[in-house]
């Protein structure tokens, strides 16, 4: 089925709005292309605002060095201040300045319909349908704010009268998060290896359990597992209690043989169990996460504890993600009962043994 992509593009090369346009209506006139195009055109950032404000697209290619001084970051400050699209850079010029996150085509390296395709991808990798301008999560606020946070506003009023105002915040947080909650149609049975993590953690500036440090000296990385009752900050702004628990999480390839040329069954079999944290009863595997965390294994048998006003000021560990809750409190279900574990005392057992068929033996 084919599917009609709305773009803004902003250039104010006569030209490049040309070779562009040309682009789109030779992509339109194939037969078998999936993916069509209607472009609107802003020579400068006062029109591009404009059009942002009053229309619906579904991508945004921009050039940073307009004419006259005019620059695309104005766009891009906007659309990152106001907007939740997908935009890329279409420039001349391969040195860009704080955009480095936003996907970069140098004109001279691409060809437009391979820049256009690739814009469609992004609009379909299901992130938008979701968490776009008008995806599931805003829709859904927008029907909470209307049909129960606004329309029973003077009841919310009586809660606040009897709450501070952080005890309100966290209170709409909880019962917002509840109502998104209920979005999901049941529990997941399996998991993408990418949600282990919060990133960003918008509430990193704390010591939380799961959080993961990196001790700058050592270059070693633990994790946080005392309790989340134990750092509860009381009025001091202190947890309850001072020293916190670390575990340190070992790279892959202390477990992994890493001498292997290809990849036989028996090291798929290997790492899967280890995996799926069967193998060993002292491990707990962490995924990688991009290029902030190799991923590796929680060692629940190198523990140590740290102060907490070390772990706050930043100078001996920095902090760099944390783990997901349900993933949180997994981990620390393994990590109690294995020091909860109980062995069974030591007999004599070959004489217990001999004891039992003696006693067999002789009843017959």
């Amino acid at each position: 089925m084919t599917k009609i992509y709305n773009f803004l593009y902003i250039e104010d090369e006569d030209y490049m709005i040309d070779t562009m346009e040309s682009s789109v209506k030779l992509m339109n006139r194939t037969s078998d292309q999936e993916n069509t195009f209607e472009m609107t055109v802003a020579k400068n950032s006062d029109d591009a605002l404009k059009y942002l404000d009053k229309n619906i697209f579904d991508f945004v290619l921009i050039d940073i060095k307009l004419k006259g001084g005019d620059s695309g970051d104005i766009i891009i400050d906007k659309i990152k201040e106001d907007y939740k699209i997908p935009c890329a850079i279409l420039s001349g010029t391969p040195i860009i300045s704080d955009t480095n996150f936003i996907k970069t085509y140098i004109k001279s390296n691409y060809e437009n319909e391979e820049i256009l395709n690739d814009m469609a991808s992004m609009v379909n990798s299901g992130l938008f349908t979701v968490i776009g301008e008008h995806g599931i999560i805003e829709s859904s606020l927008k029907k909470l704010f209307w049909e129960n946070y606004y329309k029973n506003i003077d009841h919310w009023i009586d809660i606040r009268n009897s709450l501070n105002e952080e005890e309100m915040k966290q209170l709409v947080l909880r019962y917002t998060i509840s109502h998104l909650y209920e979005l999901l149609g049941s529990e997941s049975e399996q998991y993408e290896a990418i949600e282990m993590f919060i990133d960003p953690n918008i509430a990193l500036d704390g010591v939380k359990t799961g959080t993961i440090l990196l001790d700058l000296e050592s270059g070693t990385f633990y994790i946080v597992l005392s309790p989340p009752c134990d750092l509860a900050l009381r009025k001091d702004n202190k947890p309850k209690n001072e020293f916190i628990i670390l575990v340190e999480i070992e790279n892959y390839n202390e477990y992994i043989s890493t001498e292997s040329t290809s990849i036989s069954n028996s090291l798929r079999g290997k790492i899967e169990k280890l995996v799926k944290n069967n193998d060993l009863e002292n491990l707990y595997w962490l995924s990688n996460y991009f290029d902030i965390f190799d991923g590796g294994f929680v060692n629940f048998r190198k523990i140590k504890t740290e102060s907490f006003d070390v772990l706050s000021n930043d100078a001996k560990y920095r902090k760099i993600i944390k783990l997901q809750d349900n993933f949180v409190k997994s981990l620390l279900s393994k990590f109690s009962m294995y020091y909860n574990r109980q062995g069974q005392p030591d007999f004599d057992f070959p004489k217990v043994a001999l004891n039992i068929a003696e006693k067999i033996v002789k009843s017959k």
